[in-house]
């Protein structure tokens, strides 16, 4: 029952029998939960510090159970969260020294490209920042997560190569993700395949027109690295007509 609060079977054995009876020195508690003395008198040490119980002149006595336990379960919870907050710092301070986290990590195949574009946008918080250009390794999808993320406040900003509308159906496809709230514009020869979450971390492919060649992209994960993929993003939409034409028509 009091093992929840950080207690040992022995010390809740000990403290039940002094609320159930009377006080009584570690030898006299030692004879009547059938342990040694010292088992006894680090048991009634630890409920002494837990609160539990108090020493007066070398023999124990229950604190009132109502008070005792209200104050050991203020106590755990201050333990759980000073816990919490140094496994965060701790975490923190691995992802700061773990290189991949500052690096970049391969990804090989359609359908590991594919999973890992799923996990990159689920893991959005904010915004993401993309570009999409031809030759493509998949059929037009409508890709549900991104219509739940712009219903969840999710920001998307695209850049679509002006060739990938030649491809057939795309102008509706796109259309759809621009009803849903996604702000697409229109650039020509948009370097690569780009999306960029939370200005944190980023997923990136470049285009191959070789069949025998498997696809691959590259997850792109430190300040240094996605900062500079950022300015490539703002580089090629700009804010004019310069950069980035009319959004793709609405279906």
């Amino acid at each position: 029952m009091l093992s929840a609060f950080g207690l040992t079977e022995l010390e809740e054995t000990v403290y039940l029998e002094l609320v159930r009876g009377r006080a009584g020195t570690a030898t006299e508690l030692a004879q009547r939960v059938a342990v040694t003395v010292a088992e006894a008198e680090q048991a009634l040490d630890a409920l002494a510090r837990a609160g539990l119980v108090r020493l007066v002149a070398g023999r124990a006595g229950a604190a009132p159970p109502d008070l005792a336990i209200e104050s050991l379960l203020n106590q755990r919870m201050r333990e759980l969260q000073e816990a919490r907050v140094g496994l965060s710092e701790w975490l923190r301070e691995q992802r700061a020294a773990d290189p991949m986290d500052q690096g970049v990590q391969l990804v090989v195949g359609v359908p590991a490209i594919m999973q890992a574009f799923d996990q990159f946008l689920r893991g959005a918080q904010d915004e993401v920042l993309g570009f999409d250009r031809p030759p493509y390794a998949a059929v037009l999808h409508d890709n549900p997560t991104e219509v739940e993320l712009l219903d969840r406040g999710v920001r998307f900003r695209v850049v679509y190569d002006r060739h990938g509308l030649e491809r057939p159906g795309a102008a509706a496809h796109i259309g759809r993700f621009v009803a849903a709230g996604e702000q697409a514009r229109v650039a020509t020869n948009v370097p690569a395949k780009l999306a960029v979450a939370d200005r944190r971390v980023a997923l990136l492919s470049f285009p191959t027109q070789d069949q025998s060649v498997e696809p691959w992209a590259l997850v792109v994960r430190g300040v240094t690295w996605v900062e500079v993929l950022v300015a490539l993003f703002t580089e090629v939409c700009g804010t004019g007509p310069r950069r980035c034409g009319s959004p793709p028509p609405r279906p």
